[in-house]
């Protein structure tokens, strides 16, 4: 009796610590909701959590909803692999990699992924206001490095160096779980691109992207301009990322979930 009770003292504490962490193997004795495809969700979260600073434990995302319909609650936009992993998804793309310190993230913390595509242009642009419009010379070092950051994985990753509108014209409809959208701010421009890779995530996948803020915000606020669209038009209303996305996602009449960190540049999400 007596080692019963010692028994399910130490199970009430492991309980306590391990549903932090989300290891599956003891979801049920601590009376967390099952998920599903969650076999390869165990202690490389441990590895996960040892990335994070110390405040990261207690926003670790409530895993306890259903799948392929809602989005939990994140805090900010590198817990996404935490959910690509948790529900067994394999393929994405990245629309936008800059020096690919994001691609890094996500195919380290999601080793479920067989396959990522990156898209990129790595070429200045005109009527393109934004502090990535480098300089050919930086566009062409911001792709070495991106190719030498992700090294170790180039098993798992491939690199579309055009347009995305090219890009996302080389595949079929349905073919990624995952679709993260960084390319071009101005209005315009996301819309294009909402257009063009949204019928290329699969149903029950889900689509983010970054920067989701008007012109007044975080843009204003860092000396950039994204009103100039692609086409030299200007967007006098001052729509940037977020008005395209909730003008597309409205018409879809999808839910929009925003990250709660960095309020000036957060992250979008949208479940397909």
């Amino acid at each position: 009796m007596r080692k019963h009770i010692i028994d399910r003292i130490w199970s009430i504490i492991l309980c306590r610590f391990v549903s932090d962490y989300i290891i599956v193997g003891y979801q049920k004795s601590c009376g967390l909701k099952a998920q599903a495809n969650t076999n390869t969700f165990d202690l490389y979260r441990l590895n996960f959590l040892s990335k994070q600073g110390p405040n990261f434990q207690r926003h670790f995302p409530n895993l306890n909803y259903e799948i392929g319909k809602e989005i939990p609650e994140l805090y900010k936009r590198r817990y996404l692999p935490v959910i690509l992993e948790s529900e067994g998804l394999h393929t994405g793309a990245e629309v936008g990699v800059f020096r690919g310190q994001f691609a890094e993230w996500n195919l380290e913390m999601w080793p479920s992924c067989t396959r990522y595509l990156l898209v990129d242009l790595w070429e200045h642009q005109e009527n393109y206001a934004d502090v990535s419009n480098v300089e050919k010379s930086k566009q062409d070092a911001n792709l070495k490095r991106t190719i030498a950051r992700l090294e170790r994985f180039k098993d798992r990753y491939e690199i579309c160096h055009n347009y995305s509108t090219v890009c996302a014209e080389r595949h079929k409809d349905e073919v990624f779980d995952f679709v993260y959208i960084d390319a071009r701010h101005d209005y315009k421009g996301v819309l294009q691109d909402l257009a063009y890779w949204w019928p290329l995530v699969k149903k029950g996948g889900i689509m983010a992207g970054h920067d989701f803020v008007y012109q007044r915000q975080g843009p204003k606020k860092t000396g950039q301009n994204w009103t100039v669209n692609y086409d030299g038009t200007v967007d006098h209303l001052g729509r940037a990322v977020r008005g395209a996305v909730e003008e597309f996602f409205g018409m879809e009449n999808r839910t929009i979930y925003v990250t709660k960190w960095n309020e000036d540049f957060p992250t979008w999400i949208v479940r397909k």
